[in-house]
């Protein structure tokens, strides 16, 4: 009986585990705007918590879409936390009211993760914007 216990407990522990893996990286949906610029958004809120640093400038890229763009020139795609909106004149505005422009110099906590037009949590993300790294934006903002 105490072994079945064990077993339901065990089982019911991978099974949250296997729910808070899924919800790790919420699906990003995309924004454009009415002058065609693209920014993609997590789908839903997320409780996960990167501790990355990105410091550079926020640029216009192919497909219209805003990345991220390094110090050595090196760009990525940036999910941006759910609840981020495009404003008129192409402008991000975080969840917390912090914007963002092309140009502005940004630093975003957040994580760095593989992409791919393969991968299935980018597929509503248009496939010019994905680069083969994507920084998925928690919302931390430093200045």
């Amino acid at each position: 009986m105490l072994s079945r216990l064990r077993s339901f407990g065990l089982l019911g522990m991978l099974a949250a585990a296997t729910l808070l893996v899924g919800c790790s990286s919420p699906a990003p949906v995309s924004l454009t705007s009415g002058t065609g610029k693209t920014i993609a958004v997590s789908g839903q809120p997320s409780s996960t918590a990167e501790e990355a640093l990105f410091t550079g400038t926020a640029v216009w890229g192919d497909g219209g879409c805003m990345y991220a763009e390094a110090d050595d020139g090196a760009t990525f795609l940036i999910v941006f936390p759910h609840g981020t909106t495009l404003d008129e004149g192409d402008t991000v505005r975080l969840p917390d009211g912090y914007v963002i422009a092309a140009g502005h110099e940004i630093k975003l906590g957040g994580g760095f993760h593989a992409g791919s037009t393969d991968d299935e949590d980018l597929a509503k993300v248009p496939a010019a914007c994905i680069t083969e790294e994507v920084f998925w934006a928690s919302g931390e903002t430093a200045e």
